[in-house]
């Protein structure tokens, strides 16, 4: 497939990167016979062939590779070599590489310690505030990220503003980050178990439209949530 329509002396460069259930990424490059980029499209369907390697090539205790790289030129010599061990570019945040694990799963002597490191930040925790009208509230509804911030400063986390003013919320038994939108905060991290109820008390005496649930792999072990007018409860996930 990579070949057809190589001009001659053509070189082309297919890489493709998926993990988990985040997505994948491909890239096409090909170059002329004296090494200048040539615009060329990829042909169709390479993704799910490449999918389908992936799955086919994986084995038990080592799993599979995380990007293929493929070399052809317009003669048919093809070369692809498979990383099983690099960080792939793609964006995949870590619950994607806990699914990853969990679909292919790899023992220790074939875990990178780039990919133990990510894993040892998978959330155990998803929490969510629905914003509501009330008079407690700045703007006459809430609460926005600075009265979040301000309710998690008050009871002793330390609260710092982290990517895209977004909060990044920490305490010695568990850390926190928001993802906001309009009308609705989530926050997700990773908390010492024990300290659940105090964070439910935290997430609740404000009043807030607030709900939550705590997981032990991909497991619910507990989860609360208060009703909104309508009877729904905020997703936390």
């Amino acid at each position: 497939m990579l070949r057809g329509g190589l001009p001659e002396g053509a070189r082309g460069v297919f890489t493709w990167s998926s993990v988990g259930d985040g997505g994948s990424q491909a890239g096409y490059a090909v170059v002329d016979g004296e090494g200048k980029p040539i615009a060329h499209r990829h042909p169709e369907g390479l993704a799910d062939l490449c999918w389908q390697l992936k799955k086919g090539m994986n084995r038990p205790e080592i799993g599979t590779w995380f990007t293929v790289r493929c070399e052809v030129d317009e003669s048919g010599s093809f070369r692809a070599d498979f990383d099983y061990d690099e960080q792939p570019s793609l964006g995949a945040i870590p619950e994607h590489y806990a699914r990853e694990m969990e679909w292919f799963p790899r023992d220790a002597a074939h875990t990178p310690d780039w990919l133990s490191a990510v894993l040892e930040r998978v959330p155990n925790v998803y929490l969510a505030i629905r914003a509501e009208p009330g008079d407690q509230y700045e703007d006459e509804i809430g609460p926005h990220l600075g009265e979040v911030a301000a309710a998690f400063r008050q009871a002793g986390w330390e609260v710092r503003r982290g990517r895209l003013g977004e909060l990044d919320l920490s305490i010695e038994w568990g850390t926190l980050e928001t993802l906001s939108s309009y009308g609705h905060i989530r926050l997700a991290g990773k908390i010492d178990p024990e300290r659940w109820t105090v964070l439910v008390d935290l997430m609740t005496q404000p009043g807030w439209n607030s709900g939550g649930e705590l997981y032990e792999g991909n497991t619910v072990t507990a989860e609360f949530h208060r009703p909104d007018d309508d009877g729904d409860a905020p997703s936390a996930r």
